[in-house]
């Protein structure tokens, strides 16, 4: 678990791994991961993000449109 959103949950464990540590992707939890999570559970489905692409490919990877102008739902700040 990190509070870090800079890191995909696979570019985490890759990292873990470089220490030592061998770790799932699904072992794994980012904020980025945990954000992406709660807007889909609310039906958010249009966001502005504040942050990192890794943050972005989170959100969108459950189907969350991340928009750069325009009407949204949420803003997300990192």
């Amino acid at each position: 678990m990190t509070n870090d959103p800079r890191f995909l949950r696979q570019e985490l464990c890759t990292r873990l791994l470089l220490l030592g540590i061998a770790a799932s992707k699904e072992e794994c939890i980012t904020t980025g991961w945990a954000t992406a999570h709660y807007l889909a559970q609310h039906a958010i489905d249009r966001v502005y993000v504040i942050g990192t692409n890794s943050l972005k490919t989170e959100i969108r990877s459950l189907g969350i449109k991340v928009t750069e102008q325009g009407d949204c739902r949420a803003v997300i700040v990192t």
